[in-house]
């Protein structure tokens, strides 16, 4: 029996064992043509081949078996007949494929019968991880969220064990989660939005605090060359006030000068009304960030008269005070005259009405400071930022008492810094 095949384009001899070998290390594969006595035929209808696994078959197989004796054909294929099927002990036609010229040309997408390339999936491989996916649902939500890790871990197994018998339970735990972690996150939400205003909030107060700060470094360097404070406003030769003190000291915070001898209204300076120095705007107050309101001022001294210690007449003054003459840019105060000392005195205070910053007659009076919340206070909730002579700038409450207000207003009233 002669037997003929071609590897690696080569047309090899080959006896019984060596195709069976060939077939069980995986040089034959089930597609390959085997001519058997010139009839041509796949390699999957001769019976009794075992298919291994694929190797690079590179030596060539050895010379074909000598022609056998007519008395020697133990080891010799079945002699060729009209019908493969009926008569050749090594070839049978497999029932599942249609009949075939024989030319091993099979069609693409039918397998080959008795060889399957891949193993079979246990399907209650994945049992374990719905169940665990289920588990960590009921947990998450149990505990409003399990700090993401259970959530999540309980997607992943639920993921992994959607094609189990339990795809049920891994169906239950991927929704469980998933609510857990949307019900983290609107908590979450719930729980920071009222910390970002307040955080903000306390980030504009420390930015008003250093305007304060900025207009009392001001102050001092205005009297180390004037040799005393501004006054609260400069007048004309009829007594009209001309100009406020925050106009004053602008060459100590490196603003540019107007011009002093015209009124702070006069067509010339009234261009500089848009041009306020950010030193005097409160970051709190929304509208001095718009540009129709870019001269609305938040800081004021105090002006006029507060009680005596006795609460019987007004006769103390703030440290500011109006000039006595027209050309003269500082007040009456200079340190030695505030006894209640500057540590105890208010410098600047910030309100709650805004006004243009070079107005001159726009600063709080003492009875303003009895409105206890309203105008004296300002856009900070609680209360306002008041900057004493000494620097130092403080929080005042607005609950604080209208006598320790009017002592702090004072520079030399002698009160002390507590209700009577």
């Amino acid at each position: 029996m002669e037997i003929k095949i071609v590897l690696n384009g080569a047309e090899q001899t080959l006896t019984q064992d060596q195709l069976f070998a060939l077939a069980a290390n995986g040089t034959i594969r089930p597609d390959t043509n085997i001519s058997i006595d010139g009839q041509l035929l796949p390699a999957i209808k001769v019976k009794g081949l075992v298919f291994g696994k694929s190797t690079n078959y590179q030596t060539p197989v050895s010379s074909p078996l000598p022609p056998s004796s007519p008395n020697s054909a133990q080891n010799d294929f079945p002699p060729p007949a009209e019908n493969i099927r009926g008569n050749n002990p090594f070839a049978e036609f497999s029932q599942q494929t249609p009949q075939q010229d024989y030319t091993g040309n099979f069609p693409p997408t039918q397998p080959y019968p008795q060889y399957n390339q891949y193993p079979a999936q246990n399907p209650a491989a994945g049992n374990g991880k719905a169940i665990a996916s289920l588990v960590c649902g009921i947990l998450s939500v149990i505990l409003c969220g399990g700090f993401l890790i259970l959530p999540l871990i309980g997607l992943i197994l639920g993921v992994l064990g959607s094609k189990s018998k339990k795809q049920g339970l891994a169906l239950a735990g991927i929704v469980l989660c998933g609510f857990s972690l949307f019900l983290t996150l609107i908590i979450s939400v719930a729980l920071f939005l009222p910390v970002v205003p307040s955080g903000r909030e306390a980030a504009r107060r420390m930015t008003c605090v250093n305007n304060q700060k900025n207009i009392c470094i001001a102050f001092h360097n205005f009297h180390d060359t004037h040799h005393a404070f501004p006054a609260l406003y400069t007048v004309d030769e009829n007594g009209q006030p001309l100009h406020s003190w925050r106009v004053l000291i602008l060459p100590f915070l490196r603003e540019e000068v107007i011009r002093l001898d015209e009124p702070w209204d006069s067509e010339y300076n009234r261009q500089f009304h848009s041009r306020m120095p950010s030193a005097y705007a409160c970051p709190s107050n929304g509208l001095s960030i718009s540009n129709k309101t870019a001269d609305q001022c938040c800081y004021s001294a105090i002006a006029g008269k507060g009680w005596n210690n006795d609460k019987t007449q007004k006769d103390k003054e703030g440290i500011l005070t109006p000039a006595e003459k027209a050309g003269t840019l500082a007040g009456t105060t200079y340190f030695n005259l505030i006894t209640d000392g500057l540590s105890n005195t208010f410098l600047v205070i910030e309100v709650k009405e805004p006004f243009c910053w070079m107005n001159p007659t726009a600063d709080k009076t003492f009875n303003d400071l009895e409105k206890i919340g309203t105008e004296h206070s300002s856009f900070h909730p609680g209360g306002f930022n008041g900057v004493f002579g000494d620097g130092s700038v403080r929080f005042i409450s607005n609950t604080i008492d209208p006598y320790i207000l009017n002592a702090l207003g004072t520079r030399d009233g002698g009160e002390p810094i507590s209700p009577p």
